[in-house]
């Protein structure tokens, strides 16, 4: 997650589902899965869409103020009633190699800078009934290691942690 793609269309569909998903019920914990890197996509460049504003007005709205102040932050996010006021945030930036791991040491070091980086935001988010994960394009593919500096932009299926706040149980009704 990058604060440039802060209010964008997608934004407001995610933090749709996550207001909708949480309520009143749950609370939510949201890892910004940070990428610090410089950012040559165009992505977060779709921040006009006022035929969702009927879906979610207040919504819209205080996403609207975010674009029209241009203060597209995480910050903005956290502090502005976008998600539920008990929401739990992490939002340091995930490690990036400075430079490429060539060894298989540094290669292993990095790997360890990450594993750190999730047992530090999971620890922060231990309180919290479900924890959305927020990384700027996914789970990693295959092709993708650890110690990339593309590595930023994913999390790898071993990081989303089989735990009481990833899994929100599901009991299909009884049929009798």
């Amino acid at each position: 997650m990058r604060d440039s793609y802060v209010a964008d269309v997608g934004d407001f569909g995610k933090y749709a589902l996550l207001n909708a998903l949480a309520g009143n019920d749950l609370r939510l914990g949201v890892l910004w899965c940070r990428n610090s890197m410089a950012d040559t996509t165009q992505d977060g460049l779709f921040i006009e869409y006022p035929e969702l504003r009927a879906c979610d007005p207040s919504l819209y709205d205080l996403l609207a103020q975010i674009l029209k102040n241009n203060q597209r932050t995480l910050t903005q996010v956290e502090n502005n009633d976008i998600l539920p006021a008990n929401t739990l945030f992490h939002g340091t930036a995930i490690p990036a190699p400075k430079i490429p791991c060539f060894s298989d040491a540094a290669r292993e070091a990095q790997t360890r800078l990450r594993a750190a980086w999730f047992d530090e935001a999971f620890t922060k988010l231990s309180e919290a009934d479900v924890v959305f994960l927020d990384p700027d394009n996914g789970l990693a593919p295959s092709r993708c290691k650890k110690h990339l500096r593309s590595s930023v932009k994913y999390i790898f299926e071993d990081e989303n942690r089989p735990s009481r706040q990833s899994v929100i149980p599901f009991r299909p009704p009884v049929v009798s």
